[in-house]
């Protein structure tokens, strides 16, 4: 039977930490993960971590592996062969895992498109030619190609204050790649800030859809941020990511059509930055809510 798979990334930073990322432990995600009450938890690479020593962990936690995570500059030619080899390794560990799905980003970008985030409309300067897609959609097909062999899909994930975040930018690449090689994995948030519908991209791209980051947020802080063209860093400095259920996210109505649809695959909540206390209450008040609203 079909069924869409809950999961956790586990990276949320409480505000009166920091407003930017801070990176955990495959330890501590996992330990996180477990005490928030999810079965599975997203895995990638750092230093020292093996295929078996990631593995121990999660089977000390009684935790299964999710999709992974995977960036780079895929619009630069000339750094094309170091993601490729980079793309190979990450092949290797994630098959080594058994994941079969890995959210891929264009992350690194200018501090001018970091100023603009969810502000970007088309014919807007600080953004990708026609030649760098060209060569975004090329590599992303060349990672996609090698991963399938390996039973792993490339979900492509936009992401506000990068250079596909817009609905035209995004539209654009699904436009220019491989339905089979490139899938689609939006993050509900990140869609929203960028000014799209994420239900709306779901239904469209749904063919391709092979992973979703479930992300909440506050409208009112969205606007704030666009009437005072504030950046990406001031935005989430403000709090703009919140709890499942407690944002403006419609998700009784994505997971109707998901199950309307006998969607299967990976939803990953995920929430950057809190104002509760500590990661731990977020995330147990995401699961919450997909458990007392969503049923699942």
């Amino acid at each position: 039977m079909r069924s869409i798979r809950i999961a956790l990334n586990a990276d949320t930073t409480p505000l009166s930490v920091s407003d930017t990322l801070v990176f955990k432990s495959h330890r501590q995600r996992t330990r996180e993960a477990f005490g928030a009450g999810y079965t599975a938890v997203n895995v990638d690479e750092e230093e020292g971590l093996t295929v078996e020593g990631a593995r121990a962990v999660l089977d000390e936690y009684g935790i299964g592996v999710a999709s992974g995570f995977f960036h780079g500059p895929f619009y630069n030619p000339q750094e094309e062969e170091r993601i490729y080899e980079a793309a190979v390794r990450k092949a290797k560990f994630a098959h080594g895992l058994g994941q079969q799905c890995i959210f891929v980003s264009a992350l690194v970008s200018s501090p001018e498109r970091h100023a603009i985030a969810g502000q970007v409309r088309p014919g807007e300067p600080v953004s990708l030619d026609k030649g760098q897609f060209a060569q975004m959609a090329r590599l992303l097909e060349r990672i996609g190609r090698l991963w399938k062999d390996q039973g792993i899909d490339l979900c492509f994930h936009p992401h506000v204050a990068t250079y596909v975040e817009a609905p035209h930018e995004i539209e654009h690449l699904m436009e220019i790649t491989d339905p089979e090689l490139v899938r689609f994995g939006p993050d509900t948030g990140h869609i929203f800030f960028g000014g799209g519908d994420p239900i709306d991209f779901v239904r469209r791209y749904f063919s391709r859809l092979a992973g979703l980051h479930l992300k909440d947020i506050k409208a009112d802080i969205l606007a704030k941020v666009r009437e005072e063209k504030l950046s990406y860093r001031q935005a989430c400095a403000l709090g703009i990511w919140t709890e499942l259920g407690t944002g403006d996210i419609d998700f009784p109505s994505l997971f109707g059509f998901l199950r309307r649809m006998q969607w299967s695959g990976w939803a990953i909540v995920e929430t950057d930055h809190t104002t509760l206390q500590n990661a731990l209450q977020s995330s147990r008040a995401s699961r919450r809510y997909l458990q007392e609203v969503i049923k699942i």
